[in-house]
């Protein structure tokens, strides 16, 4: 890759047992006594290779070439400064945030709209799409409907947001009747 003309973006992920340079961190026995010593530190900046990451985050060697987890150990060695990203201290939420997507009351009241909408348009005369049909689109509304009754129904006790895990959305979908046998029919009415 070094010698591409690409300029890919790239992550290095690697446990605290092949990045970390925290004698203290590398020294607990076990690989979760090592995560929760580091987050600890991390939180209390007590960490000197963590707290001085934005340093080095903008050396030309780290941003000019793509370096094996050897390299960047080496490197982080040399510098005393840390050879992970803030994120991949962070592995878990980050990995959460990137699976994750807001669905606003106001972004599922527009997809109603849109399958009225859609409703109207296939019920006309001029419709000529072979596949699909008025009550596919009116379907497709219902379940819209339900997803959004079974989304009211959540508790949010005064929470701004609701995680959960990843088994709760196939719930919420079961509730609105969307279904793995369905799903690719549900997509093709979405898609037309």
């Amino acid at each position: 890759m070094n010698k591409s003309l690409l300029s890919p973006n790239v992550a290095i992920l690697g446990s605290r047992d092949q990045l970390c340079l925290n004698r203290e961190v590398l020294a607990s026995p076990t690989g979760t006594a090592r995560t929760a010593l580091c987050r600890q530190k991390i939180l209390k900046k007590r960490c000197e290779y963590f707290t001085g990451y934005e340093a080095l985050k903008n050396e030309p060697q780290v941003i000019g070439e793509i370096m094996d987890i050897e390299d960047l150990v080496k490197f982080g060695q040399e510098k005393r400064q840390p050879v992970k990203s803030r994120h991949s201290h962070n592995l878990e939420s980050s990995c959460v945030e990137a699976s994750s997507f807001d669905l606003t009351p106001a972004k599922l009241a527009l997809c109603i709209t849109e399958a009225q909408k859609c409703i109207e348009i296939s019920s006309q005369p001029y419709f000529q799409v072979k596949e699909i049909t008025a009550e596919d689109f009116i379907t497709l509304k219902a379940m819209l409907l339900r997803f959004e009754e079974a989304i009211n129904l959540i508790e949010m006790k005064n929470l701004k947001e609701l995680v959960k895990p990843g088994e709760f959305i196939y719930e919420l979908f079961d509730k609105a009747n969307i279904r793995f046998e369905n799903a690719e029919r549900v997509m093709k009415v979405i898609d037309t």
